[in-house]
Order: C-alpha cells, then sequence, then structure tokens
C-alpha cells in the first residue's frame, strides 16, 4: 500500500446533510493520528460544530450545494478549512446561557474555545471560508506560549 503524507493537503466535499458528518471526523483522526486523543477530539468537535451551524443556517437555497473542506498541517500546527456557497454569518460569539433557558447559541462559543484561532473570511462573492486552527504541543510553540499574539499564528 501507499503511505500518505499527513503535511500534503486534502480536500474533499460532503453533502449539507447532518448525518453525512461522519467522515469529516474520520479524516481529521486520520490527519492527526501522532497527536493526543483531546487533541483530535477538541480539533473535530470545533469542525462538526462550524459544519452544523452551515447546514443549520445555510438557507434552503444552497440546502444541495456541497460543503468543501481542506484539511492542512505542518509540524506545529493542524488546520480545518470549510467553503461553503452561501452568506457569512455573525463571527461576534456571545457568551452561551449556561442558565438552560435556551437550547442554541453553543456553537460559536464550543469553536473558539475547543481550538486557538477562528477565523472567518469570503474569498470570492458568494463563498464563506471558516479557518479553524489548532497547534501541537502549544507549550513549546513560541507563537502559542502567551508570548506571542495567536491571532498571527497562521500554518
Amino acid at each position: 500500500g501507499r503511505i500518505r503524507d499527513r503535511r500534503a493537503p486534502e480536500c474533499f466535499e460532503l453533502p449539507r446533510q447532518l448525518d453525512q458528518l461522519a467522515p469529516l471526523r474520520s479524516r481529521i483522526a486520520s490527519m492527526c493520528a501522532d497527536q493526543p486523543e483531546s487533541f483530535v477530539h477538541m480539533l473535530s468537535l470545533a469542525a462538526f460544530e462550524a459544519a452544523t451551524n452551515i447546514i443549520r443556517h445555510g438557507g434552503e437555497a444552497l440546502r444541495g450545494a456541497p460543503l468543501c473542506i481542506a484539511l492542512k498541517r505542518d509540524d506545529t500546527a493542524a488546520c480545518v478549512e470549510l467553503l461553503y456557497d452561501g452568506l457569512p454569518f455573525s463571527a461576534i460569539v456571545p457568551e452561551p446561557d449556561l442558565s438552560g433557558a435556551s437550547s442554541g447559541g453553543f456553537g460559536l462559543f464550543i469553536m473558539e474555545n475547543a481550538v486557538d484561532r477562528v477565523s472567518y473570511d469570503v474569498p470570492l462573492p458568494g463563498m464563506v471560508r471558516i479557518s479553524l486552527y489548532k497547534a501541537f504541543f502549544a507549550e513549546e510553540n513560541p507563537a502559542m506560549d502567551g508570548h506571542g499574539d495567536k491571532e498571527h499564528y497562521r500554518p
């Protein structure tokens, strides 16, 4: 068999259906197989939340358009990019209502707290990209150790 270089970007499409997101988790796990289980879990959780928000709030008109995903990594971090047709949603993360009075509003909060950085941009009119970055061994990475600015970190 062929051994795949986990540093090579992997791009794939998924249908915008909640029950079709399992490959997202398995491919992140494969890309980050050399990382602790907690790392894989947090990056997968953020990616799953982003995909779920896109599917739930992307609008009916574009329901048939695929969700395009790029998985990237280098020696210091992993990145999951989700590219989709549609309108961007607010990148402002409100404090979630933890009283139990609300059944929603947790997705953006979970994404922001599961990874080191979340970025939103519009690379082309009508296209939106959500990028999720998570550093390996953050305590050993000077850009991520509290002395640098993690907002400027990009693999």
